[in-house]
């Protein structure tokens, strides 16, 4: 018996099965429902599907999976009717249910009331004859023969592993399917079909556990200021303790230039060009070549390069018509390089390459193979050292004490020289912690003992303070260390001056 569904309107045309059913039927009626594949946006032929029926008089409600298969334009549904159907006479109102394989309903249909006819040999107890009795205990004995009861043949961790596994299911086997509970029960109906998440109710709340013990946690006592630390190697033996300047253990001597960055390197990188040497000059006797003497530079890249001295850098020959300018200079790299120019009625200099550092231009006359002094232009840039702004970051000396407020520097190499044997008190005010380290150069003319000061923190210095002795130059560099507040000092071996 067919019934189509309209989609439409989600009804059910249940006219043809209105008094179909008689009470204590079991699998007798096959009735077909017909499905479009789709329901708007939804894919009908995905769904599993179920039938419901809630019989208001007696106040119950029975439920059926449905056997599904799919054409290229139908969905079709068979149901089988089952004596949980037709056990009560009645009135039954029928929903057709479509799921996800979550077991969340997606879709429902109902339609109009079908009834389930008495039968009267066992519709009730107004005749109470040993013979009613007995088609009234067969009668039960029936629907406990014919009562469904769920159980599960094993449990698989997808559904796939479920159909490698059961290749010959029988109609009506259930599995469990996922990995861990609550699982979702999968029954054969000719596919493997969701039944979705069997639960009960929610239990009632387990008592709560006893108390644990307290941890050993952080040790009393302590002061501001002071921090943990391991008294021993055993477990949780912890402290509390002053750092002093001692606790950071003995310092190292530094290298200028590994350890910390050189005084004078620092305060040429902050230009380029040339920081000495690098001079171009002709040979004694004039040939095609030119001397390069030894020297170092600071590249447009801020790294610096030593190069060695060239005794005979090799020129081009010169042009047979025009005149023609040359340079020589020093690639990024710390190569000393000569290059040719354009050869022309009005020649020009060449463009130096990228982060190059010109030393000099030379003119080639035509046809003269030959290069005189008369010949070369020095273009060498120099950069000026800290050392040269003595003027501008200058300390004054007043008393035998200096005093400098950093505040607004621009540089923090600072130089200033020791006249006499007298004891010097060095002090620096709105010293900017952490931005930078303090480079310093001091000439000394006389051998004086000197205490440093810094925002009145004194100077912690462990490699030990510098004497400075008349007659040599010093570089010193000043750090903070946050780890103990203090400022740490270094001074490199002094050179004459």
């Amino acid at each position: 018996m067919n019934i189509t569904v309209n989609m439409d309107k989600k009804s059910i045309q249940t006219e043809s099965i209105k008094h179909l059913m008689i009470q204590g039927e079991a699998l007798v009626d096959v009735v077909l429902f017909t499905l479009p594949l789709e329901y708007g946006d939804i894919d009908l032929s995905a769904l599993s599907y179920s039938i419901r029926g809630t019989s208001e008089e007696s106040e119950t409600t029975v439920t059926q999976v449905l056997s599904k298969s799919v054409t290229g334009t139908a969905v079709n549904l068979e149901w089988v009717i089952s004596s949980a159907f037709t056990a009560i006479p009645g009135e039954l109102k029928l929903i057709l249910i479509g799921s996800d394989e979550a077991g969340d309903t997606i879709i429902k249909c109902d339609g109009e009331s079908v009834y389930v006819r008495a039968d009267p040999s066992v519709a009730g107890f107004a005749v109470a004859s040993a013979n009613a009795y007995e088609q009234l205990v067969a009668q039960i004995n029936y629907q406990i023969a014919h009562l469904q009861v769920i159980r599960i043949l094993g449990t698989y961790a997808t559904l796939s592993a479920l159909e490698a596994a059961v290749a010959s299911p029988s109609n009506g086997d259930m599995y469990n399917v996922g990995s861990s509970a609550p699982y979702t029960v999968y029954v054969w109906t000719g596919s493997w079909v969701s039944l979705g998440q069997l639960k009960g109710d929610t239990g009632d709340p387990g008592t709560n556990g006893t108390n644990g013990t307290d941890g050993v946690g952080v040790p009393t006592g302590g002061t501001t200021n002071q921090i943990l630390y391991k008294t021993s190697g055993a477990d949780h033996a912890t402290g509390w303790k002053t750092l002093t300047a001692g606790d950071a253990g003995a310092q190292p001597a530094m290298t200028a230039g590994v350890d910390y960055v050189d005084p004078t390197a620092a305060s040429q990188i902050a230009s380029c060009g040339i920081a000495s040497g690098g001079a171009v000059t002709a040979q004694g006797t004039p040939n095609q070549t030119v001397a390069v003497s030894a020297g170092s530079i600071i590249t447009p890249e801020g790294k610096r390069y030593p190069f060695s001295a060239v005794s005979a850098l090799a020129a081009a020959a010169a042009d047979a018509t025009y005149t023609r300018i040359d340079i020589v200079y020093v690639t990024n790299t710390g190569v000393v390089t000569y290059l040719a120019g354009t050869a022309a009625a009005t020649p020009s200099q060449p463009a130096t390459p990228a982060n190059g550092t010109i030393l000099a231009a030379i003119t080639r006359a035509a046809n003269d193979n030959t290069i005189a002094t008369s010949d070369i232009g020095d273009r060498r840039v120099f950069i000026l050292l800290a050392s040269d702004f003595v003027d501008v970051y200058a300390v004054t000396e007043s008393s035998n004490t200096f005093a400098c407020d950093l505040a607004f520097k621009r540089a923090r190499c600072l130089s200033f020289p020791i006249t006499n044997t007298t004891a010097k008190t060095v002090t620096f005010s709105n010293v900017p912690y952490g931005a930078c380290d303090i480079l310093l150069n001091i000439k000394a003319t006389a051998t004086a003992s000197v205490t440093w000061t810094l925002d009145g923190r004194t100077v912690v210095w462990p490699s030990g303070a510098p004497a400075l002795t008349s007659g040599s130059t010093y570089d010193i560099l000043l750090s903070f260390c946050p780890a103990n507040g203090k400022w740490i000092g270094r001074a490199q071996a002094g050179a004459a001056n």
